[in-house]
């Protein structure tokens, strides 16, 4: 790897926040999958103990020093809340649950956001549609701060390699419920859609109000897709620029993002609006923590 020291310390940290799962029970432990003849398998492709492995012994044998410990700055380890009697939904984590084995369109879709902004969504239908290149904002918070524009890798020669698209619009959900991204995300609200096809139906529907309305600011077209997570050590170069939009480095995989993303007509400087899809709350359900909660979170 044509990597220096604090390179590598920032690919261990990827590897350990999406490596490490923290149990109910307060313990750490390996995320690894088992076929049915008991043979360890990658969990979407993506082989973390094989790559912490690569990594640490990249360091050893440049004779560098260990990482004693993570930087928090880099790394995006899982942490949960101290009370989570308001959110605890194990029918959610059943229900929601995704084949390790590969991708696959989700079950249910998962907001999490303040919840101001989540009550809103599920009462009226009013949602945000930000453009992509919102996220590499440096203020931004470490498990959503990305350049959603570009996307880089290596080829054979090791050479770094780099393609990027006119910016976009996207719709960012959470394919299965997870009690660490109240944490990362640092919200104090989760709403979760039951019916993805239906939600997808009336965004649709919505986008065609909008277009209808504000014909100088049309939405072209609309695609919908699970992220794919990617190592740029192992990618396979892309053959359309249009893979940007659902590909995304390995370090956000915990996150298994689904994505609405919307191609503006006219290829102008984006700025965010809103669309108005009316109440959802016969498709979805929320979760709210009580005040002293909110107060912990924000605070």
């Amino acid at each position: 790897m044509p990597f220096k020291q604090d390179d590598l310390e920032a690919r261990i940290a990827d590897i350990a926040s999406n490596m490490m799962a923290l149990g109910d029970d307060g313990k750490y432990r390996p995320r690894f999958r088992v076929r049915p003849n008991k043979m360890y398998a990658p969990i979407r492709h993506l082989d973390f103990l094989r790559l912490a492995t690569d990594a640490w012994e990249e360091m050893r044998l440049r004779g560098l020093r260990m990482v004693d410990r993570l930087d928090p700055n880099l790394s995006q380890i899982a942490k949960r809340l101290p009370d989570e009697s308001w959110c605890r939904r194990p029918d959610w984590i059943a229900n929601s649950r995704l084949s390790l084995d590969g991708y696959e369109q989700p079950r249910m879709l998962f907001r999490f956001s303040k919840s101001q902004w989540n009550k809103e969504f599920i009462q009226t239908g009013r949602l945000r549609i930000a453009p992509a290149s919102l996220y590499n904002d440096t203020a931004a918070i470490n498990a959503r701060r990305d350049n959603e524009l570009c996307l880089e890798w290596y080829d054979k020669e090791q050479n770094r390699r780099i393609l990027d698209v006119e910016d976009y619009f996207c719709v960012c959900f959470s394919s299965e419920y997870d009690y660490r991204l109240f944490m990362d995300l640092e919200s104090n609200c989760c709403v979760t859609v039951h019916d993805p096809p239906e939600f997808s139906s009336r965004l649709r529907h919505a986008i065609s109000k909008h277009n209808e309305q504000y014909p100088d600011y049309r939405v072209f077209q609309l695609i919908e897709c699970p992220i794919i997570y990617v190592d740029p050590f192992a990618l396979t170069p892309p053959q359309e620029a249009t893979e940007i939009y659902f590909c995304k480095h390995f370090r956000f995989a915990y996150q298994t993002e689904f994505r609405f993303v919307l191609i503006p007509a006219v290829d102008r400087q984006l700025q965010p609006f809103y669309l108005n899809l009316g109440a959802i709350a016969d498709i979805a359900e929320i979760v709210t923590a009580p005040e002293a909660t909110d107060i912990a979170i924000l605070g």
